[in-house]
């Protein structure tokens, strides 16, 4: 089917039965109008101009929200031929209003009241035409039935405001709702252009850390014992379902605030909005890092990664984890899988892992949390790439995120599946890399003899010292047999 062409009338096609049509979506707009988990109506309304082939009339396009659920929405021709687009957008606000009032009447029999509901009007002259109570010369022409739009927004019945985000989500949704979502092609509403951005998982992205002991890797064990201990063993092994629902609301609703001098990232699911801080996530993961370090010189991450055993290049931060013996090569892939942002180039490593790394080896206390909030925050900020493709980023931590903010949510039936890390790894880790000696570095004074209790194999860690390590470790080697 052609989809940019205009539809006009048929006069031999068959006839619909249109009765049971609207019968059904009745019944679906009843039971989602009775949900009593809805908190909030919202409305998006647009036009095109002079769309119609024959008489050159404007179509008024709305959809109406009751929380996350679309429940009305109407494409109609306007009965009046506009002069202007921001006439044809005016009149379709105004079509959009009356819905909003049928809705809030109807919202009132179940005990809810939705005033100063939203409308979302993607034309900043119809907004100003609403808003504005002198009738001038530009709108007297405008039939006085549209007018009463004016009224509604005095009284704070409803109120108009331009999202062009909200706007991209909600014809997203709608495209996939009619099946012409496809990540290359574009929605064209007036005069604007969505393009579709298309969210994706990543298999080895946020992993949960592989630490199992058995006789196939007994060469790890120490680092495997020592990663048990950390403080971040709540963070590296936590591993909720991950609902594709959640992290799709999540990402297409999220924001970033820091007017009130605390950074925050707000965003909904299933309806309720709640908010993610660098506190939070560091209380949800059980990161005990407050007032940790962030960052070291690059005189203090080369003197650490050259007694770490480390062969790479010392004169840039572009670090490759295979440049490491095969305990320090595990830990490195650990933190690159976990707690990174990566999705590809997996040996690369950035100097915020770096810095990381460092920490966990001399004792002291990395800022993980500021870590997860800074790149969840970019993340939400960072421009649409060419491919239109975003990465799910940190997916097992916004799940734990959303499951102890959002208490009671509706669980969904869209679980993320994806592999579990095996054994297999450790072999992988062995192969010794053709630009490496085959030196074999030993884990730091403070890393090894670590024990840890039954409830410690459970998640839970030891309280460690913040102070950090004044005595750098010195280190010894020796050749892979």
């Amino acid at each position: 089917m052609e989809t940019h062409k205009h539809l006009t009338v048929d006069p031999v096609g068959k006839e619909v039965d249109v009765h049971h049509y609207r019968s059904m979506i009745g019944s679906l707009m009843y039971l989602t109008a009775s949900r009593p988990d809805i908190t909030f109506a919202v409305c998006v309304c647009a036009s095109d101009y002079g769309g119609a082939n024959m008489d050159r009339k404007s179509t008024t396009g709305r959809c109406q929200f009751l929380g996350s659920r679309l429940v009305s929405w109407q494409c109609k021709k306007q009965t009046n031929v506009s002069t202007s687009t921001a006439e044809a957008e005016y009149i379709a606000a105004t079509s959009c209003c009356s819905q909003v009032l049928w809705i809030q009447n109807q919202m009132l029999d179940y005990g809810l009241t939705f005033l100063n509901t939203l409308i979302y009007i993607d034309n900043s002259s119809a907004i100003s035409i609403v808003n504005n109570p002198v009738k001038h010369s530009k709108t007297k022409h405008i039939e006085i039935r549209f007018h009463f739009i004016r009224e509604c927004n005095e009284k704070k019945l409803i109120q108009d405001q331009m999202n062009r985000h909200f706007i991209q989500r909600t014809f997203k949704i709608l495209s996939s709702i009619f099946l012409l979502s496809n990540p290359n092609s574009t929605l064209i509403i007036d005069s604007i252009c969505v393009h579709m951005a298309t969210f994706y998982f990543e298999e080895e992205h946020n992993r949960v850390a592989y630490l199992k002991k058995h006789k196939n890797n007994e060469d790890f064990h120490g680092i495997i014992d020592f990663l048990k201990s950390l403080h971040i063993a709540t963070a590296i092994t936590i591993n909720p379902p991950i609902y594709k629902g959640h992290m799709q609301q999540f990402w297409d609703n999220a924001t970033t605030d820091d007017s009130n001098g605390v950074r925050t990232i707000s965003s909904k699911v299933g309806g309720p909005h709640f908010t993610i801080t660098e506190a939070k996530i560091r209380a949800h993961l059980q990161l005990d890092d407050l007032n940790g370090i962030t960052s070291f010189s690059i005189y203090d991450v080369f003197e650490n990664l050259k007694m770490m055993g480390y062969e790479g290049s010392t004169e840039n931060l572009k670090l490759d984890k295979s440049k490491f013996s095969p305990q320090w090569n595990f830990l490195v892939h650990t933190l690159i899988h976990i707690i990174s942002k990566k999705s590809t180039s997996w040996n690369e490593f950035s100097s915020t892992i770096a810095y990381a790394l460092i920490c966990l080896a001399n004792n002291q206390r990395f800022n993980f949390s500021k870590m997860i909030f800074d790149l969840l925050a970019s993340h939400i900020k960072a421009p649409l790439p060419k491919t239109s493709k975003k990465l799910f980023l940190h997916p097992r931590f916004v799940q734990t995120c959303i499951n102890a903010e959002l208490l009671g949510l509706a669980i969904p039936l869209d679980i993320y599946k994806r592999n579990d890390p095996s054994s297999k790894m450790f072999a992988f880790l062995r192969k010794p890399n053709k630009d490496f000696s085959g030196s074999v570095t030993p884990l730091f004074p403070t890393m090894r003899g670590v024990t840890h209790s039954k409830d410690e194999d459970k998640g839970l860690h030891p309280n460690q010292s913040s102070t950090p390590s004044e005595i750098l470790p010195t280190s010894s080697t020796s050749k892979i047999p």
